[in-house]
């Protein structure tokens, strides 16, 4: 819900909402393969909403983990802006560091995210059409 130009977050901060949007816009921009891209969709509200069903220490390692993309740049990149504020070429480089890690616990979290943010974009009936896509069953309760 949209409430006078704020969201209302059901786990995350302001901050790491923004963050986590930043994210989902990497991995799915506008305009890529499909015009709509995971910002269009509500991916990060979507992520929001489902790490809310999550006990307190997952919805703790979620955060965690997206304070950690935000400032490890300065570790990884040896550039002094966090994540949200490099060029989209440099946040595109500085994931694709995640994502090639020789180091597991580096290479794992940002591929889960990541795999949670293709799930529900690409489930989003937007993006079904889109694609092309028609369900192989049809929905039992158009019938009643």
């Amino acid at each position: 819900m949209d409430f006078g130009g704020e969201k209302e977050l059901a786990v995350l901060n302001t901050r790491e909402y923004k963050i986590l949007s930043a994210l989902t816009d990497r991995f799915i921009p506008r305009g890529g393969a499909f015009a709509l891209g995971a910002l269009d969709v509500g991916v990060a509200e979507a992520i929001d909403r489902m790490v809310s069903n999550l006990d307190r220490t997952m919805q703790t390692g979620l955060r965690m983990l997206l304070l950690l993309i935000e400032y490890s740049t300065f570790i990884f990149t040896r550039r002094f802006k966090p994540f949200t504020r490099l060029s989209p070429e440099n946040q595109d480089k500085y994931l694709e560091g995640w994502e090639s890690s020789r180091f597991y616990l580096r290479r794992f979290p940002i591929t889960f995210l990541k795999l949670m943010c293709m799930s529900i974009f690409y489930s989003d009936e937007r993006v079904e059409k889109d694609v092309g896509y028609e369900p192989a069953c049809k929905d039992l309760n158009a019938s009643f």
